[in-house]
């Protein structure tokens, strides 16, 4: 998921109904070529990514019960 997603040019260019909200976007495709970034893109591009496990996300029953998830390891 990405943040800053423009809800309303969501919902017009998809046909979005009122009724749903556009809360996130997700990039689904192949990784471009980092080096033809400007140096600031690029440097945060291939920096190690830090993401907070998903027992601290997801959650089940109750808020801050982490889901049962099955992971591959």
């Amino acid at each position: 998921p990405m943040a800053g997603i423009l809800a309303d040019k969501a919902r017009d260019v998809y046909g979005i109904p009122e009724d749903f909200e556009p809360v996130t976007i997700l990039a689904i495709g192949y990784l471009g070529d980092s080096d033809k970034l400007p140096d600031p893109l690029k440097a945060s591009e291939t920096a190690p990514r830090v993401r907070k496990p998903l027992t601290e996300l997801v959650f089940s029953d109750s808020w801050e019960i982490p889901a049962q998830l099955a992971y591959r390891r």
